[in-house]
């Protein structure tokens, strides 16, 4: 079990390294997009060629409903951190050492892929990651169980 945690753990951190880039990207291009508009406006209008109420009125719907470039990016910084949470993770499931850490990497596994589902859509990487989590939680259990003397998870061979 803890074996198959730390492969899909580390699966799933090189995933979340390309999303956290494409994220931070992303909120980067959105936020210069927003501050681009806006002055384009007030350019406009500087010059009496700004828009009229009714169009005002629609632009100001539509940015609303833009996505922000800010919660973007914190997503895409959320997953940085925590593709290198699972790289350890990972290691420490090898090694059947650190429990707790084992743990709360997946909870937190768990965690990034609902919020990736909610800012964007939900897919086959999103299952993989949700079985990652749940996988790392087991495995942190196996591993408290077996430092406890429960003997469910087998002990790391020891070091060359």
């Amino acid at each position: 079990m803890r074996i198959a945690a730390g492969v899909f753990l580390i699966i799933i951190a090189i995933v979340n390294l390309i999303a956290a880039s494409g994220y931070l990207l992303g909120g980067a291009v959105v936020s210069g997009v927003n501050e681009i508009s806006e002055t384009i406006q007030e350019e406009a209008a500087a010059q009496g060629q700004g828009l009229t109420p009714e169009q005002q009125a629609e632009f100001d719907a539509a940015m609303d409903e833009a996505p922000s470039g800010g919660g973007l990016m914190a997503l895409g910084g959320f997953l940085g951190i925590l593709a290198v949470l699972q790289i350890v993770g990972a290691v420490q499931a090898f090694r059947a050492k650190a429990a707790m850490l084992v743990m709360v990497v997946g909870g937190l596994s768990i965690l990034g892929e609902i919020w990736g589902a909610i800012v964007s859509s939900f897919g086959i990487m999103n299952i993989l990651g949700l079985a990652a989590g749940i996988l790392a939680i087991l495995a942190g259990l196996g591993i408290k169980k077996a430092a406890e003397g429960g003997g469910a998870a087998p002990a790391a061979p020891p070091a060359a």
